[in-house]
């Protein structure tokens, strides 16, 4: 069985697409599974939608009141994941992450512990333009020499993890740098990480959750988990 961790907050033009999108993965895998869906106060209706897709679908729906962290909300939906669920899917709610993905993924983590979905493959961006992709790249590259770790996209949140490896990897963060952390104490703790190429698209509605303070924000990450990851 497979969780789905999907943190929300104001996505309400795309976490209905999503989730149909979701169960058709699924049922062409023949696999069951449920969506753990976290929403740290939206104001657009995504509640509202959320709450009209949860009869119909396999939906545990956690609301807060307000925005929490990304970090905290995936670690309120871990606490809810069912106990026969075997691999734990994180990904971004705003249909930039593909769904059908997760088939690939489904294939490499027989051989691994943990699978990234890379974006720097050929085309794997589309709807950055280069300038947005530069700074992208370089914060991975700088986040590699820093972390020492061998993953070319350490900072895209879409991964499949065994449960037993994430339940295992006591992350501190709260906030942006849960995924970056996570795949650090994963490297450290000689877990085997695969990847698999995405094309990752830019969200074509609502607004991204990243500004000038999550980029601070990130660059003390890095510093931070040099030493308590070191």
């Amino acid at each position: 069985m497979y969780s789905v961790l999907l943190p929300t907050y104001n996505e309400s033009e795309n976490i209905q697409i999503l989730v149909y999108l979701l169960r058709d993965t699924f049922d062409e895998m023949s696999e069951a599974y449920e969506l753990i869906i976290v929403d740290d106060g939206s104001t657009d209706g995504t509640i509202k939608k959320i709450k009209h897709l949860e009869p119909y679908f396999p939906i545990k729906f956690i609301q807060r009141k307000e925005k929490l962290g990304l970090g905290s909300a995936y670690k309120e939906a871990l606490k809810n994941i069912s106990h026969e669920s075997e691999f734990i899917v994180i990904m971004d709610a705003d249909l930039s992450h593909d769904p059908k993905a997760i088939k690939d993924m489904a294939i490499a983590i027989k051989e691994a512990d943990v699978v990234v979905a890379t974006r720097y493959t050929l085309g794997g961006i589309v709807g950055w333009n280069f300038k947005r992709k530069m700074i992208s790249r370089g914060a991975n590259n700088l986040a590699q020499i820093i972390t020492g770790v061998e993953v070319t996209d350490l900072t895209n949140s879409y991964r499949m993890y065994r449960r037993n490896v994430l339940e295992n990897l006591e992350i501190s963060s709260n906030g942006f740098s849960f995924q970056m952390e996570a795949i650090v104490r994963a490297y450290k703790k000689k877990y085997k990480i695969m990847e698999v190429p995405i094309i990752f698209h830019e969200r074509k509605s609502g607004k991204s959750k990243m500004g000038i303070i999550e980029i601070i924000r990130f660059i003390q990450s890095l510093i931070v988990l040099f030493f308590v990851t070191g």
